[in-house]
């Protein structure tokens, strides 16, 4: 079984709701609707009394609750032992981030680092999710939201964006200052993703504004890459939503970007998963980060 399943279903336990709980875990709700059903398949019961209208934890469920809990304290146990009592190389730094981040200075921060302190091995690796930068064993993630699992870690705000509907140059909206959920409801969208069941964060976050103001978008297909995003956007095959400076700078003037009202940002997190004390060089890269957002204008 699959211990992030785990605290997803620890988590719908108090909601009691799949949306909130698929925005609680960064996931879609169908995601986390299957995740469930896994659990329960291999289980063999249902943990929760279903109706179109409300969910119920069940006996089971309740059962399955004490377990579930005592598997994550167990893992989080574990982990802490074993970091304490690994000799770790404390010369060396694997520092992960997501391709988005390009675009927000990220790489040149590291590479600057890297010059300063020329001593210090660093080794940079590109990954699309947060879980795949904490199975590579990385002393810093650079990513856009904090992970519920890791109550623990030591987090540092680097920068914020704002999020932006992309639209052709010669889109009737393209002029204007801000763009909100009802101008948009009749369009077309290709959002960021790798399906309309997994998009990735931003797409989820539009998704929500949408509905909040009582829309359900039009999602007509989706893309990993925001460059293929921002070419079908600028051939006419629909519009997007992105991050404001997530794009590409050479495709800066060939599509308008219009911030969305009521305004939706974005913050850039450097993240330091472990839940023990810094070794020397991971102190020493957390405070050159500290250093650099203060002389950042």
């Amino acid at each position: 079984m699959e211990n992030d399943y785990f605290a997803e279903f620890l988590d719908l336990t108090k909601t009691l709701n799949y949306m909130e709980t698929a925005e609680n875990m960064n996931i879609s709700t169908s995601a986390l609707s299957k995740h469930i059903m896994k659990l329960e398949q291999e289980v063999g019961v249902s943990f929760f009394d279903r109706t179109t209208r409300t969910v119920k934890l069940n006996r089971y469920g309740r059962l399955f609750a004490e377990y579930a809990a005592k598997a994550l304290e167990l893992e989080q146990t574990y982990l802490e032992k074993i970091h304490a009592a690994s000799e770790r190389d404390e010369s060396s730094l694997l520092i992960g981030y997501m391709p988005i981040m390009d675009h927000y200075g990220i790489p040149d921060m590291i590479t600057e680092f890297m010059t300063l302190f020329d001593t210090i091995p660093v080794t940079i690796i590109e990954a699309n999710s947060v879980e795949a930068m904490l199975k590579a064993g990385c002393n810093f993630l650079v990513t856009e939201h904090i992970p519920a699992s890791l109550p623990k870690a030591d987090v540092l705000k680097l920068g914020e964006d704002q999020m932006s509907a992309i639209l052709p140059n010669d889109h009737p909206l393209a002029g204007q200052q801000t763009i909100t959920a009802a101008q948009l409801r009749d369009e077309t969208f290709i959002l960021h993703g790798r399906s309309r069941d997994e998009l990735y964060r931003s797409g989820i976050i539009f998704q929500q504004f949408m509905r909040n103001a009582g829309f359900e978008p039009k999602i007509e297909m989706c893309s990993s890459h925001v460059t293929t995003i921002i070419k079908l956007v600028r051939k006419g095959l629909g519009v997007s939503v992105l991050y404001h400076h997530s794009g590409p700078e050479q495709f800066v003037h060939s599509v308008s970007y219009v911030d969305l009202e009521p305004a939706v940002m974005f913050n850039i997190y450097l993240v330091r998963p472990a839940p023990v004390p810094m070794t020397k060089n991971e102190r020493i890269f957390y405070q050159f980060a500290q250093e650099r957002i203060k002389l950042t204008p």
